[in-house]
Order: C-alpha cells, then structure tokens, then sequence
C-alpha cells in the first residue's frame, strides 16, 4: 500500500477538513514505530523512513494482508482531532487487535538479523547470538549456525553403583501422623522415622490498625455543559438535551403537545360531559325533547311514584320515614342553625323581584355566557319542550367510522379526518362512542378515551381526530351538529 492510497481510503471511509502533510506526519509516527519496535532497525535507519508530501508513491514498510493498519490508524487520528472520543475508542481498539495479528505473525517468521519481508534496510540492532555472528561476518544460514553448535560425542563414562529405590510409610499417631522413610543410608533397621502433628486451632488476631488515607487520586476528565434547545413542530414543542450521557450524535429528544383549542360555543369531550361514564345518549334525549320522540309521555298530574326505578322509591321511602314535612311547610327554626344563619343572610343579601331576576342584575360573566348563547342557538319552530318555553336547537346525526388503517403521522400525536356534512366553525358538534355497534370492549373503550383527550379540530365539512396511540381496531362515532 502507498502513501497515496492510505490517504485515499482513510479520506473516503471518514470525510474530513485535515490536509495531506498532516496525515503523512500522522503515518510517520506509525511508521516510526514499526521500524524501531518490530524491524527492530537501527535510529538511523528508521529515521530514513521519514516521509514527505514527494513521497506519495512510495510503498510503506507493512505488506498485505496486515496494511490495513494504516488505513485504521489515520481513521482513529481523524476522530481523536475532531473531539469524538467515543468513535476514537472503538475505532482504536480494531486497530490495535490489527496491530497485534501483524506483530505476532512478524515475530513467528522473522528473526531480528533477517531482512524483513521487503524492507530495503538491513537491521543493525540484534538480540540473537545467530544475528551477532552475521553482524560480525557470519554467512551461513539460521539452520546451519544452530548444526555448528553440535560438539563430537564425549566418552563414556564409568558406571554408577547400584542405587535403592527409596520407600515411604505414612501411619497415623495420636494427634497426626508418622512418615518412615527407607533408603541407602537409612536401611530397613535404622529408617529415617519423623511425626507431623496436627496443629491446633489458633487464636483470632487483633483488628489491625485503620490504615493511611490514600493520596489523593488524579483529577477527573472535564465534565460536559448541558444544552437544551427548544424549537417548535406541529402542535408544539420538541425539547433537546445534550450532556456527558447524551452527547450531539445522540441526544435526549422529546415532544411536549398543546392542547387542542375547543370549536364552537359549549364544545365538550366525552370526558368533560360524561367524566363518570353514564352513557347517557344525549342523541336520543334531544330528539326526544325537540321532535316528540319520546318512549314516555309524562302524565298530567305528575310522574306517579310506581313508575320511578326501585332505587329512587327507596330513596322516597326513606326520605319520607327521616322526616315528614308539615302541611305548611318545613318552618325556619327547624333547620339547622348554619341554615338558619344562611338564609337569613339571603334574605338581607337580595330580594329577587316578584317578575324575576333581570339580566342586569347577573354578574357580568354570566351576561356574556348568556350573550353567547343567545347567539349559538338557533330557534327552531317548538314553542315548548318538557314544560319550558323559548328558542331549542336542532341536529343532524350521522355515524363516521375511524380505521385503523386511517391513521397519519410517523410519530404521536397521530390523526385522522372524516368528512360529516353540516360541520363548519361555528357550529356545536357533540360527539359519542357508538355503542349501538357493540363497542363495549375495554379496548375499544381505551381507544375512545385516548382520542377524547386529544380534542378535535372543525374545518368546513370535516372533523380531525388526534390521538397518541394508533388504535388495532376501527372506531364508530356517532356525530350531532346543531345548528
């Protein structure tokens, strides 16, 4: 591999700004220590190895299959120069494990008086007594300088006397054991007989002394400043943390949501209207009130107590057994003393006038509430519904579906338009789980909750959902427009 191509791979697996002498000054120092560490070449020589930018053509000193160190040890300057430590470590430790296959298959095939493998330069640094006798004229080779080692065959020499194969008895003895051991100085009637006795338990040592505070350790790297930045996506926010545990290629990022504005006058979800889950279909109540499709007409005289569900007869029952009120009424000094107390603060507070409370009289909120509706409903042509008179509005219901395939957006919240005839801003749109399709389920259930939470959005002849979670199932809502 040469210079050239060193730089050229290291350029195209890691784009960057450092120029040409540079990255030469950079192998130099690689090339510097191969020379000295692993050729084992003289300073003199190894300094001959010192390259510039004319040397772009030549071939550096390690062949393949192991030049890929190079192109490693430039990739792992690269990012050390721009401050990624994190990629510097893993970019390092493949290098060294590269580095390290090259070092032991050089040690394996090259003695240090050899010529490396292409090295033009003959080492002149030598730890063998074989590179010693080449260094000092020797031309023979390495098999050949270990065969003049070889000296001729000494004599024979004079043969020993018999020797006595030595024996060894272990038996046990009160407390331990006694070793007897024969041989050709201690015989079968003199042997060498010595005890080894258990010892005794000995006695726990004392606590030592508490030992010297250690030195103090070295400083710690330097910590990283935090960042956050703060820029707006649609429906809100998205917050970006940096820090130590986060760095720029990795941040912590996370959306904070507004909540959806309400549409129209007296707009509610679910969850505002029905927050203990009644299901009270309003659809039906109102159809009822303002078309005459009632399922019970309510008999002159007043709903007879018989036709009231058992829970509120026993209510009446026991309200009847707690107290019963005298014919002209319940008399003040029979409350209690705070009602007392109240009412006859209400009666100094204010006196409504026998033709009712004006609308000057309300406070001013409620004159702007009651201005809103005023403006919101529109009469329909009823003069009286459930006894009461005056202007009551109407509706058209229909029944869109959510799929669970309509759902847009590649992250939260995602959302889902249906077209429903009649919607426009201004209108009053009450919206319902349709639980005449049988969606009880509790999935169904959490599903609807979650869009609830989210609101809605009223553009001309539509409505947009939103939700967090894309539901696995479609969604059936029954839609009221009023007005």
């Amino acid at each position: 591999m040469t210079i050239q191509e060193a730089v050229a791979m290291a350029d195209e697996l890691k784009p960057n700004a450092f120029s040409t002498a540079t990255k030469i000054a950079w192998l130099n120092a690689l090339e510097g220590r191969i020379a000295l560490c692993v050729f084992l070449m003289s300073e003199a020589d190894a300094e001959q190895l010192h390259y510039t930018a004319d040397d772009l053509t030549r071939t550096l000193l390690v062949k393949p299959p192991y030049d890929d160190i190079y192109e490693l040890w430039l990739e792992a300057k690269i990012d050390y120069a721009n401050g990624e430590y994190d990629k510097y470590q893993n970019t390092m430790a493949e290098y060294n494990a590269h580095y390290g296959e090259f070092v032991r298959y050089f040690a394996e095939r090259y003695a240090p008086a050899q010529r490396p493998y292409g090295c033009p330069l003959t080492p002149e640094y030598y730890i063998s007594a074989y590179a010693l006798a080449v260094k000092a004229g020797y031309e023979g080779t390495l098999e050949d300088w270990l065969e003049s080692l070889h000296g001729a065959p000494g004599a024979p020499g004079a043969d020993g006397s018999d020797g006595v194969s030595p024996t060894i008895r272990v038996s046990d003895v009160a407390g331990g054991h006694r070793i007897t051991i024969t041989d050709a100085t201690h015989g079968a009637s003199n042997p060498l007989t010595f005890d080894v006795f258990d010892g005794q338990d000995g006695t726990n040592g004392r606590d030592g002394e508490d030992g010297q505070d250690g030195a103090d350790g070295a400083p710690g790297a330097d910590g990283v400043s935090p960042s956050v930045s703060v820029e707006d996506i649609p429906r809100g926010h998205r917050i970006t943390i940096t820090d130590a545990t986060h760095p720029a290629s990795n941040p912590l990022s996370f959306d904070v949501l507004n909540g959806t504005d309400g549409q129209g006058a007296g707009d509610m979800t679910k969850q505002i209207y029905d927050p203990t889950g009644k299901e009270q279909d309003v659809f039906a109540y109102v159809d009822a009130a303002v078309a005459g499709k009632g399922t019970y007409s309510k008999p002159s005289g007043g709903i007879p107590k018989s036709d009231l569900a058992d829970g509120v007869q026993g209510s009446l029952d026991a309200a009847d057994s707690a107290y019963q009120k005298p014919s002209t009424g319940i008399p003040k000094t029979d409350l209690a003393s705070a009602v007392q107390t109240s009412l006859g603060k209400a009666d100094t507070a204010y006196q409504k006038p026998s033709t009712g409370i004006p609308k000057s009289a309300l406070a001013s909120a409620v004159q702007t509430s009651l201005g809103k509706a005023d403006t919101a409903l529109q009469t329909a042509p009823v003069s009286s519904v459930d006894g009461k008179t005056g202007a009551v509005s109407t509706h058209a219901e229909t029944t869109v579906s959510l799929t669970a395939a309509g759902w847009t957006g590649s992250s939260a919240p995602y959302s889902q338009q249906v077209s429903v005839t009649g919607v426009a801003s201004g209108k009053i749109v009450i919206l319902d789980l349709n639980l005449t399709a049988g969606q009880t389920d509790a999935a169904t259930l959490e599903a609807w909750n979650n869009i609830c939470k989210y609101g809605q959005a009223l553009g001309s002849g539509t409505i947009t959902f939103y939700t967090d979670t894309k539901p696995s199932a479609a969604v059936s809502v029954r839609v009221g427009v009023i007005g």
